[in-house]
């Protein structure tokens, strides 16, 4: 499962998917800056790309 919005859950495990990749929010107030200034998904700072694997 593959997506910047896709729900990092290991639950999604129990349901045949053996991969999750996306986005999670570590510093809030600089993502809503960046995006309240106009960034495009990859200018968007206070964010780390996650995968789990089963």
């Amino acid at each position: 499962l593959l997506g910047d919005t896709a729900p990092l859950s290991p639950v999604l495990f129990d349901y045949g998917v053996d991969a999750i990749s996306g986005t999670k929010v570590v510093d809030s107030e600089l993502a809503l800056r960046c995006v309240s200034q106009g960034a495009n998904f990859r200018q968007i700072g206070g964010v780390k790309r996650l995968t789990m694997i089963r």
